[in-house]
């Protein structure tokens, strides 16, 4: 059986959705925050990877280009074709492209190692955490410069 195609919900649907959005936010962040300073930095880059996800499936929506729940990869591409803001596409191109790489080598290969190589855990544990705040940091970025698109578009 087909997996069908899930569509985001936004305002239009329904008025209550920034609401219900920006609460699901703040408590996300509240969590990465939690996450950080109990040392689980493997939480904190996946509520990061969700955050910047929906801002970027919303952001190929204003495109005209509707993707519905993607995962990374496949919205940067996107965007790498239609984003017409320098900026933004800036960042989604070089920032989020190589934190996205390196989140993959955290969550993906935490205990894998390559022939000759011994890795140390806690060399590995505290590279997750630069991890996770570079992903925060692009976060906010991304959050940044749509909330000012917005605000010159309306």
């Amino acid at each position: 059986m087909a997996k069908q195609k899930r569509e985001r919900a936004t305002i239009k649907d329904n008025p209550f959705v920034g609401q219900h959005r920006y609460t699901l936010y703040k408590m996300a962040i509240r969590q990465f925050n939690n996450a950080i300073e109990q040392g689980f930095y493997l939480e904190a880059i996946t509520i990061c990877e969700s955050m910047i996800a929906d801002r970027l499936e919303s952001r190929c929506e204003e495109l005209n280009k509707p993707l519905g729940f993607q995962m990374l990869g496949k919205l940067i591409k996107t965007l790498k074709q239609v984003e017409v803001d320098k900026e933004l596409r800036g960042v989604v191109i070089n920032d989020l492209d190589e934190w996205r790489l390196n989140r993959n080598t955290a969550l993906h290969e935490i205990v894998k190692f390559e022939k000759g190589e011994f890795p140390d855990w806690e060399n590995r544990v505290e590279v997750s955490k630069v991890y996770a705040e570079e992903g925060m940091a692009i976060f906010r970025k991304i959050d940044t410069r749509m909330s000012k698109i917005r605000r010159e578009n309306q």
